[in-house]
């Protein structure tokens, strides 16, 4: 085809941003097991204390982490089962820097 070009376009700075969105559940023991939640707060304390020094790991000059929401919670499990656990549930969002 005579006339024709190829058109070079190019953007400057990043075109898109890519998002990862973690949904992390934990089922730390059944309730029924111990004598409550003096028994189970110590390693949800813990769990939940690790969760944050695993993510400041994460943050680096190629991830940055958006969003956090970390929660202690009874969760049935599975879904009408009538067990219930105690549970940490983590919600994470991290982007990558392009």
């Amino acid at each position: 085809m005579s006339g024709s070009a190829l058109n070079r376009t190019t953007f400057s700075g990043p075109a898109f941003e890519l998002q990862w969105k973690l949904v992390d559940v934990v089922l730390i023991r059944p309730v029924a097991s111990g004598i409550g939640v003096s028994d189970v707060s110590f390693d949800v304390y813990d769990y939940m204390g690790e969760y944050v020094s695993a993510l400041r790991d994460i943050a680096t000059n190629k991830y940055v982490v958006v969003d956090v929401q970390i929660e202690s919670s009874l969760l049935e499990w599975p879904a009408s089962s009538d067990r219930r656990y105690d549970a940490v549930i983590a919600i994470v969002t991290i982007a990558e820097n392009n």
